[in-house]
Formats: structure tokens, sequence, C-alpha cells
């Protein structure tokens, strides 16, 4: 007879696996994925005590999820606060709130004692939202005007987040499980998605996938299959980028050309750096041109900012001046100050280092979870240096599933001996 404690998961994790696997070209299977995944754990949660237990790897991660609710809590209540004081109490604050829940959902997630199968699901989800984000990655490469379910930066930010999850598993594993090469094929596919798409302020992702892929094979010089972990990317990254060159060399030719357009216009703006009348041209000038702006604003109001109303002024001076769309100011730590002052900062360094702080706090409980919690934190700081990501709805469902999957794949994401006690038995 089949048991319904391993039934229920799998039906109710299907449905948010799928939406997951066909979200990079749709902003409705992203938000069903959440949707989907926030229930399913709500109905797991309320009904937990008839399942059977196991082992406690997922009890394991409930003090790193309490520092994610810690955390984002703190964030979304310095920022309701200091709206407050300005008199905008729950304007843009969509993010830090989705965030919070986000933390709270991973926190319930860690008190269910699940089977593997249903995180298992996670595995071929992964893969699948890979090949289609790569997919779609050559597709806005060969037509800038392809129709995408958000704006492309924030796009390429979230494949960012989603490669740091499964590297994180990969590289906190010796090969030769199937979820491991199911993840490695994901982690070569999304490596290539993030580089094609172009959006430099998504390549830390590619930076960190190397870090980890480096200090994997450092830490076991002798073994073969460590070597494995660094030869099967590599060798899978250099195998598509050159078929891709082959097939169309525009495909490759283009990031790069992105990356030396960026170093041309960066030493255009610093040797026009005393010339008032300098408009610049180019995407990285631009930017430049706009945070030499808001760090004047810091300068003359560093507390608590000019309030959000002024800070829209003072994007639309900035859009009337160059004559483009801007919506903010490029960069998620310096519009926050702008706006908000030092607690408005505060609060936007909350959810980043919350994520680092709770992979430090599993460094030597779950190896796999505290690399993917690390990896989406970075990866979500160095991406908002250039960009506002969290000012679209697509860009906050992906950083809320970030969140959760890591602690949803605690028992997949653990090694044999990283788990150095079991907790005490389950109440009844």
């Amino acid at each position: 007879m089949i048991s319904l404690s391993k039934t229920l998961p799998i039906l109710l994790y299907g449905l948010p696996a799928g939406m997951l696997a066909l979200s990079p070209f749709s902003s409705r299977a992203m938000n069903l994925t959440w949707i989907a995944l926030f229930s399913s754990v709500a109905i797991l949660f309320a009904l937990r005590y008839g399942f059977q237990r196991r082992r406690d790897f997922m009890a394991a991660t409930t003090p790193a999820a309490q520092l994610l609710a810690l955390f984002f809590s703190a964030g979304f209540l310095i920022k309701l606060l200091v709206q407050w004081h300005w008199g905008v109490p729950g304007q843009e604050i969509s993010f830090e709130l989705n965030a919070m829940v986000a933390a709270f959902v991973a926190l319930a997630v860690s008190r269910l004692r699940l089977e593997e199968l249903p995180q298992a699901i996670a595995w071929l989800a992964l893969m699948v939202f890979a090949a289609l984000a790569l997919k779609t990655a050559i597709g806005l490469s060969l037509d800038a005007h392809l129709s995408l379910p958000t704006n492309a930066v924030n796009w390429s930010a979230g494949l960012a987040l989603m490669l740091c999850i499964c590297a994180g598993f990969v590289f906190s594993h010796r090969p030769g499980s199937a979820g491991w090469y199911l993840m490695m094929v994901a982690v070569i596919l999304l490596v290539l998605a993030v580089f094609i798409s172009s959006k430099r302020g998504s390549y830390f992702a590619i930076f960190w996938v190397v870090i980890l892929g480096v200090s994997s094979v450092l830490r076991i010089p002798k073994s073969s299959a460590g070597w494995r972990r660094l030869y099967f990317p590599v060798f899978g990254v250099l195998l598509l980028l050159s078929t891709i060159a082959w097939l169309n060399p525009g495909l490759i030719k283009q990031p790069v050309e992105r990356l030396m357009s960026a170093t041309r216009e960066a030493s255009k703006f610093v040797a026009a750096a005393g010339d008032e009348d300098f408009l610049p041209k180019g995407s990285m000038d631009t930017r430049l041109y706009i945070y030499r702006q808001a760090i004047h604003q810091i300068g003359d109001h560093p507390l608590l900012g000019i309030g959000l109303q002024d800070k829209q002024e003072l994007v639309h001076s900035i859009e009337q001046r160059l004559q483009v769309p801007l919506f903010h100011l490029h960069s998620e730590s310096l519009d926050a100050w702008v706006a908000y002052g030092l607690p408005g900062l505060v609060s936007a360094l909350m959810f980043p280092l919350g994520l680092i702080v709770a992979g430090w706090r599993l460094r030597n409980i779950n190896l796999g979870t505290a690399l993917m919690l690390t990896g989406a934190g970075l990866s979500h700081f160095f991406s908002g240096l250039s960009n506002v990501n969290t000012f679209h709805n697509y860009y906050q469902t992906m950083f809320a599933l970030a969140v959760v999957l890591p602690i949803l794949m605690a028992p997949l994401a653990v090694r044999r001996g990283d788990i150095k006690s079991v907790t005490s038995p389950a109440r009844n």
C-alpha cells in the first residue's frame, strides 16, 4: 500500500517544480511556482505530525533558517520605519515583504521531515530550467527585441541566482550520482546562458562557479573524483562554447565586446571627470554618471536621505538630461541610501548579508546548502551594484525561490559525515 507520507509531498511539489522549469520564458509560470510552493509548504507543515520522521537533515538547517527570518524581518522593519518617517509607509516595499515571507517559508520547510524524493524533483526541474534559459538567452542575443518575462538585466540576475543554487550542490559532492550529473549539466547550461545574455552585472555568478571549482579541486588534490568536479564543467562549457561559436560566432563575440566597451566607457568617463557638459552615451558611463549624481545627494543628506518623492524627482531630472528612461538609480545600495539614508542602506544590505551569514552557520553542518545560500547572497549583492533588480516582480519571486530551495534541498545537499550530531527525536 502506498504511504500518504510519501505520495502527498510528491504530488504537492510536482506543480511548483513543473512551473519552475517553464519560468525562464514565462512570468506567469514564475508566479505560479512561488504560489504553489508556498501552498505546498503550508499544507505539509499543517500535516507534519502525520509523516514518518527520518534522520534530521532538515532540522539541522533550522538555525540557518532562523537567521534568514531574523535578518529579513529586520530589513523589512527598518525600511518600514524610515518610510513612516518620510510619510510613505508601504510604498516600494514588496521585495522586502516577499523576501521576509520566503524566510519564514524556509523556516517552515526546515521543520518538516520529508523523504528525499520530493526534493529530488528539483534536480530535473532545474536542469530543464537551465536548458530553457540557454535557449532564451541565445534567442535574446539574436534578437534584442525578443519578448522576455521581465527586463533582460534582472532576468539574467535571476538566472545567476539559480546558477549559484546548482553550483552549490555540484561542488560540495563527489561525482557519481544521477543527481550530480543532472545538476552539473544545469551548471554548464546556466553558465552559458548568463554569459550569452551579455548582462555584466550577473557575471559574478560565473566567477563564483570558478572559485568553487578551483577550491573543490584543491580540497581533494589526489582524488580523481575531485578533478572531475572541475574537468566536467570546464570541458562542457568549452565544448558548447566552441559549438555555438562555430554555428554563430556573433553569440560569443557580443558578450566579449560588451566587456570591452565597458572598459572604454569607464576610461572616457574618468577622463571627462571635470567636464560638467559631458553627456554619457553608453551603458557603463551612463551608470557612472548616475552614481556621481547619487553620491552628491548622499554627501548632502547621509543620515536620513532625501525621501522617496525627491529621489524620484532626481531620477526624472537625470532622465531629462540624458534622454533615457531610468526608473531608478541603477544600484540597490545607492538607490536605498539616497531615498532613506543610512537606515535604507542597512535595510538593503540585510538581505544579502542574511543569506551569507546563514550559509556561514551551515558551513560545518551541510556544505551544499551553505554554498547555495552564500552564492545566492553574493550574487544578489554584486548584481545589485549595477541595477535595482528588486524593482521588478520577476526577480523578487526568483529571489524568494533562491531562499527556500537551499533549505528544501538540504537532504540532497548534505554529504555523508556532514551532520555531526542528530537532533533529538521528533515530538509527537
